[in-house]
């Protein structure tokens, strides 16, 4: 029965981040399988770390462990294969069994006509292959020359010529294995300690074990850590923190539904995420711009289309940097929608501070004259005149204020429209006034003429 586990952490705030994934064996006999892959960063002010269980089969089910196995390859960018002793055909033909899980896997949603798929597509998600030798025994060495572990293995993968059944049955591992990985590499590890300490081996100390296998097991690491490569999907996505958690939900999700896992549902699915984050990023990029540049209102329309346009720009910039796989611009159009939108709500917000703005105007500035039309001071003769001659003046004060908006010429004339009754009354009552005022004006003279008319009498 196989376990598993998927853990990644970040050892210093600019290191790569590295996910392990391990599934052991019930059986010592038949070793182990570790994947190691790099993630990229996902914050370079932040150590975390996180653990996702995979599922495990408890129960002896060969497919439901065949199935945790694929989640393995897919899941890593470098694959190790832990084996003892030596390779030999029974660990052939275990890592081949690896090779057998396409059949469990979809690369895409569509295969070939025929329904058979491309191996390279495979090869493609197959992660690198380290091969690991645990007590390894033998010499280094072909006819007594001294070889690499790496020779070694490749040694190890050589075809054999003939076509009878049992030469096939020795072929058709090493072929599998060449063709799905064909990246390998190969390390060996002497015993770690004498047998008579293995008890207390995971509590003796680095100076207590043998130096051989010290110096073995720094190599290994050392390669693991620099050389394995960041986890690459098709297309080009790397796969970060956020993007393992989506591509394990994916892939489980379809295991628990009876499906085969698709690498490109998942590539699709990852794009989503990845692009949706960048519509997010570019309309938050373009809020803060126009909320820092644009002071409403603006005089004109223009000067506001004219930073609307710097900010939508430097938001799909950002848009672009940061998209994946945007099948049909379908997220470059999403963005460009929510940016008309708010570029009409910044339009809406313009004139309603421009209203605003003006009719604030209007209130400090002629407020004073409507307080002197309740006084009655212009309830006289000539009256209206002088209301006329001060609305003027107020008019030409209201023009000089700056950043009134596009509403100012409009606001100005609903105003006055507005007190046009005012300005009716008060010339009625002008003229009423003039002409009382006229005609006691000449009764007054008529008395006069009168009044010297008898004195002369």
């Amino acid at each position: 029965m196989w376990g598993a586990w998927v853990a990644w952490s970040v050892k210093r705030p600019t290191s790569a981040q590295v996910m392990i994934s391990r599934s052991v064996s019930s059986s010592p006999a038949s070793g182990s399988v570790l994947t190691a892959q790099s993630l990229e960063p996902v914050s370079d002010s932040v150590s975390p770390s996180l653990s996702l269980p995979l599922p495990c089969s408890c129960s002896g089910d060969k497919k439901n462990d065949t199935q945790i196995f694929a989640l393995a390859i897919l899941l890593s960018s470098t694959f190790v294969y832990n084996t003892m002793n030596k390779i030999d055909q029974r660990a052939m033909d275990l890592l081949h069994y690896v090779t057998e899980l396409s059949n469990l896997l979809w690369t895409v949603s569509s295969p070939d006509l025929d329904g058979v798929e491309d191996t390279t597509n495979f090869a493609n998600f197959y992660p690198d292959l380290v091969w690991t030798l645990r007590d390894f025994y033998l010499d280094l060495e072909i006819d007594g020359q001294l070889i690499t572990a790496d020779e070694y293995l490749e040694k190890s993968l050589k075809l054999k010529e003939g076509t009878d059944k049992s030469l096939q049955n020795f072929n058709l591992p090493r072929l599998c294995i060449k063709e799905f990985f064909p990246i390998r590499k190969c390390f060996i590890f002497d015993s770690p300690a004498h047998w008579k300490k293995f008890a207390q081996l995971e509590t003796l100390r680095n100076d207590e074990l043998d130096p051989d296998f010290v110096q073995q097991v720094a190599a290994f690491c050392s390669y693991i850590f620099n050389c394995s490569k960041t986890k690459t999907l098709s297309g080009g996505i790397k796969v970060n923190g956020p993007h393992l958690k989506s591509l394990v939900q994916t892939c489980v999700n379809a295991i628990s539904r009876g499906d085969l896992p698709c690498m490109e549902n998942s590539v699709v699915a990852l794009a989503q995420i990845k692009n949706s984050a960048a519509v997010k990023k570019a309309i938050a990029h373009y809020d803060q711009q126009m909320d820092q540049k644009v002071q409403l209102p603006t005089e004109t329309l223009s000067e506001l289309l004219d930073l609307h346009g710097a900010c939508e720009r430097e938001a799909i910039e950002i848009f672009m940097k940061n998209c994946f796989k945007d099948v049909n611009q379908k997220f470059q159009k999403q963005l460009e929608t929510l940016l008309e939108a708010r570029k009409d709500d910044f339009c809406n917000q313009n004139m309603e501070a421009s209203w605003s703005r003006c009719s604030a105007l209007l209130q400090a500035i002629f407020g004073p004259l409507e307080n002197e039309v309740t006084q009655g001071i212009y309830s006289k003769p000539g009256g209206h005149f002088l209301f006329i001659q001060k609305t003027e003046e107020l008019k030409a004060r209201y023009y000089q204020q700056p950043r009134k908006g596009m509403q100012a010429e409009k606001a100005l004339q609903r105003y006055l429209q507005s007190k046009q009754s005012t300005s009716d009354t008060i010339l009625q009552t002008d003229l009423a006034l003039t002409v009382k005022q006229k005609v006691i004006e000449g009764e007054t003279k008529t008395k006069e003429r009168q009044d010297r008319h008898s004195y002369r009498c």
